[in-house]
């Protein structure tokens, strides 16, 4: 039985409130009767739209940053499709916490020295060579790679070759450590699908209440064949990925919190993940991710007024409540569009409740 729950590797730390079910409809397909819905928060009602200009925010980091300290070809590794190209470029990282925040990665396109807190004090570098596979420069094989000093576009083939991933690699002189070799690894797919979608909803938990709405892009690109459709994996490092949270309130009978500014940050320390499955012998199909942004609210409780820094888990899934496991129809021309509402308890207790809509608009390239 194919599930949802063990494609989504990422939801391992989203604590849902049912496992997998019925794994066979109408005797003709193994589905994911996996229901996405956590104890711990669900989101959003969403307003439709046909697609999300990608100017109104700008790319969202959404990978996981490297825990190595040193001269990088940044990002680390990426996804692109076929005949697309993506930027690189050689940084020195290092890990770095701001006073009274989270450790993060942080990198730079200078070296700084030993003591991290001489930020203005940069010792440079250069790169000589870049290549792909070992082959400099490229070629129509493997990709092409046009670079200029620290900073290269990486040009993909126009078929994916075999195997998909291939190392681009570059020289660097130090003038500290000499010369040195780094490398990145990129994943070159020829089908994708990308999704715009907007949320927002309102979660009910021991008297507070938190309205939050937002819009997301993603892209999806194509992971495995099962019998009856094709599985689609999240692209978290794609540059055409990101969220943005517009508002996240909260209030009860004595406090009011209200973010900040928009959100487009994502918790670096737990992944993005999530599923669009294609059901071909029932021309359905199923979304599904999971993110946790990280965002500032201003807070006032009686006289006092505060700042705090809010991590929360989000989904988006076409899912509209139990028992539904989130089965929307293919519209006719490879469009995917739905709508989804979900109400559902925040606990087994009834403690709390959830309401969620989501709207998207989705396309197969």
């Amino acid at each position: 039985m194919l599930c949802v729950a063990d494609a989504c590797y990422g939801f391992r730390w989203f604590c849902f409130v049912r496992q997998c079910t019925a794994p066979v409809m109408l005797n003709r397909l193994a589905v994911p009767a996996c229901l996405l819905i956590a104890t711990l928060f669900c989101c959003s009602i969403v307003m439709a739209s046909d697609g999300i200009p990608e100017t109104q925010v700008p790319p969202v980091d959404a990978s996981d940053p490297s825990e190595l300290e040193g001269y990088q070809i940044r990002p680390l590794s990426a996804t692109v499709r076929a005949s697309h190209s993506i930027n690189l470029e050689i940084k020195f990282c290092f890990p770095y916490t701001p006073e009274g925040g989270s450790s993060y990665t942080e990198c730079n396109t200078n070296h700084l020295p030993n003591n991290y807190e001489l930020f203005p004090l940069l010792l440079p570098f250069s790169s000589s060579m870049w290549s792909v596979n070992g082959i400099e420069g490229g070629n129509d094989v493997v990709g092409r790679i046009r670079a200029e000093g620290n900073k290269a576009t990486y040009i993909a083939p126009a078929k994916a070759p075999n195997p998909a991933t291939v190392s681009v690699s570059a020289e660097i002189a130090t003038k500290d450590k000499g010369k040195l070799m780094v490398n990145a690894e990129i994943t070159v797919v020829e089908s994708v699908i990308h999704a715009s979608v907007r949320f927002s909803g309102k979660r009910e938990e021991h008297g507070e209440i938190i309205d939050y709405a937002g819009v997301a892009e993603l892209d999806f690109v194509r992971a495995d064949l099962f019998s009856g459709g094709i599985r689609y994996d999240c692209n978290a490092r794609s540059p055409h990925t990101w969220v943005r949270i517009d508002t996240w309130n909260t209030r009860s009978d004595t406090l009011t919190c209200r973010l900040k500014g928009p959100v487009t940050r994502l918790n670096r320390d737990t992944p993005f993940s999530g599923n669009f499955f294609i059901y071909s012998d029932l021309n359905s199909y199923v979304l599904s991710t999971l993110f946790e942004m990280v965002g500032i609210v201003e807070c006032r409780d009686g006289d006092s007024t505060y700042l705090e820094e809010v991590n929360a888990p989000v989904m988006l899934t076409t899912s509209k409540g139990p028992p539904d496991p989130g089965f929307q129809p293919i519209v006719q021309g490879g469009l995917f569009r739905g709508k989804s509402t979900l109400t559902m308890p925040l606990d087994e207790d009834d403690e709390g409740r959830v309401d969620q809509t989501m709207e998207w608009t989705a396309k197969k390239d």
